[in-house]
């Protein structure tokens, strides 16, 4: 029997399956293999499982799985949140093993919570299950290798030393370097604008390949040619918004003309390759046309070309608001805080419309900082990961809390696992496991630390206590400390750590009340 766990991006799934496959070879359970995928995989690995196992942060999705499942045959489970959290891999095993219908959700206050659960529910999965939205943010994530080569290459030739950096110099080394930034960060928009219409087809279940040539072809059509080359103006972040757009609006005409099959038939027994490409020949006039049109009738307007409008009315326009706005910022942490409290991943649904903003702020830093210039945003998608620790809510802090002041052996267990998984910002051992989730002790601190420290990190950053990151894309999974000093300062680091006391500091009086509570229930005589 194979057994499939999946989670939201697969990093706490992977810790539950290690244990899954020590408790099998504990019990002898021969036959049994057990595997790990992310929602976004899960179509490629379900025709291999038997039982699909889904996260909690993934139960909104249910019905979505349950019908990609019947294709396959394949059972589906929802792993409770006590069991995902506390990594009762017996439980779920034993579950997963049953033939009888999947286990439900333990009811936790459901008459208090039902009524919103209906409501955020049916929205949160419209904004997960988005197409656009999710492939936006699939292609931010397929470019990471690209964007984080490129940050680290810069980091490395901007080092603040001066005997270093007279050495680069001298010896040529520094032109180098500068190789590694103009071949990612510089060009990031034409690696985007593929990824987007790739992922866009792919979720049709067709080949994206095609759709993401023609989609780069009409992005350089649509930056035009000036003195028989292109200009490097739009390439990079500044294009990233007509990237978007081009890359949106080329995957879903090429699904239009696909799904209507218009293309050149051929017999049957001519070359796959040969045959892709020829079927490739009438969407790519017809979507290259489209964008000719644009690009004509753009020369009329006192814009020129699609890059300069889109650029001009919008995304700079967004960039300035969102770049130093810090209200906008904390209205999308609190909503990515209230839908972690529902068991929802906020930062998958929030980060669908976030990060098309935040990235290309980011991406802006960096170039400005590689040209030794004054950074201009503050708020960007790096900003957060200077004070949020240990995942939504900052929950590093809360398990040291659990680890060095719990009376109760409850919330001192809780310490000692979640400690080392929320160095790398997975806390979904205290989510699910304490649970923090539908936890209304827990309801406060995970509404407010996140943005209380916001609010000080970006005034402490506006009078000049700590600089601004330099935005480069840095693994969300990076440990505080090492980030900081990734980010290009000694200071940012040390701000990571007041971060983290300030953070105990908030959780503590919540966490004291929690542990009281679980320790008076541990020496109850009623409770034995």
């Amino acid at each position: 029997m194979k057994l499939l766990v999946c989670c939201a991006s697969g990093m706490s799934s992977s810790l539950l399956v290690q244990k899954m496959r020590d408790e099998v070879k504990r019990q002898q359970l021969n036959g049994i293999k057990i595997g790990s995928c992310s929602r976004d995989q899960l179509k490629k690995y379900i025709d291999e499982a038997d039982v699909v196992l889904i996260a909690p942060q993934l139960h909104f999705f249910e019905q979505q799985i349950n019908d990609l499942a019947s294709q396959h045959h394949t059972r589906v489970i929802n792993i409770s949140m006590d069991d995902y959290g506390t990594l009762n891999v017996e439980n779920i095993i034993y579950n997963a093993l049953m033939d009888d219908t999947p286990i439900m959700e333990e009811e936790i206050e459901v008459s208090r919570i039902e009524a919103l659960q209906a409501k955020l529910y049916p929205l949160a999965k419209k904004i997960a299950a988005n197409r656009s939205l999710n492939s936006i943010s699939r292609a931010f994530i397929t470019t990471m290798p690209v964007t984080v080569i490129g940050s680290l290459l810069t980091l490395i030739k901007n080092l603040p030393i001066p005997l270093y950096s007279d050495y680069l110099t001298r010896t040529g080394l520094s032109s180098i370097l500068d190789l590694g930034s103009s071949a990612s960060i510089d060009i990031i928009s034409l690696y985007t604008v593929f990824f987007i219409s790739y992922h866009l087809v792919v979720s049709y279940d067709l080949s994206g390949h095609g759709a993401g040539l023609i989609s780069l072809a009409c992005f350089f059509l649509i930056t035009g040619r000036s003195d028989n080359g292109y200009s490097t103006r739009f390439l990079g972040s500044n294009g990233l918004f007509a990237a978007i757009f081009i890359g949106l609006l080329c995957g879903y005409l090429y699904v239009f003309i696909i799904k209507r099959n218009w293309k050149i038939k051929l017999p049957a027994n001519i070359p796959h390759q040969v045959l892709s490409s020829f079927e490739a020949i009438i969407p790519s006039f017809i979507i290259i046309s489209v964008c000719l049109c644009i690009t004509a009738i753009m020369k009329l307007t006192i814009y020129n070309d699609l890059h300069t409008m889109i650029y001009s009315t919008i995304q700079s326009n967004l960039m300035k608001f969102m770049g130093n706005n810090l209200l906008s910022y904390i209205f999308f942490q609190f909503v990515t805080n209230i839908l972690w409290f529902f068991g929802l991943h906020g930062g998958n649904i929030v980060g669908a419309v976030t990060n098309p903003i935040y990235t290309p702020l980011a991406l802006e830093n960096l170039a400005a900082f590689q040209a030794g210039e004054a950074m201009p945003n503050i708020i960007n998608s790096q900003f957060g990961k200077i004070f949020i620790h240990g995942g939504v809510g900052s929950m590093l802090s809360l398990s040291i809390l659990m680890l060095l002041f719990s009376k109760s052996q409850k919330y001192r267990a809780f310490g000692k696992l979640s400690l080392p998984t929320c160095l790398f910002f997975i806390n979904e051992p205290l989510l699910f496991g304490v649970p923090i989730v539908l936890n209304p002790i827990f309801l406060i601190p995970l509404l407010f630390v996140t943005p209380i420290l916001a609010v000080i990190t970006y005034f402490v950053t506006k009078i000049g206590l700590i600089p601004i990151v330099t935005g480069a894309q840095i693994p969300w999974t990076t440990p505080p400390i090492i980030f900081g000093l990734l980010q290009g300062s000694w200071r940012l680091a040390l701000w990571e750590v007041i971060t983290i006391i300030l953070a105990a500091f908030l959780w503590y009086p919540f966490f004291a009340m929690a542990d009281k509570q679980a320790f008076e229930e541990e020496n109850n005589p009623c409770h034995n």
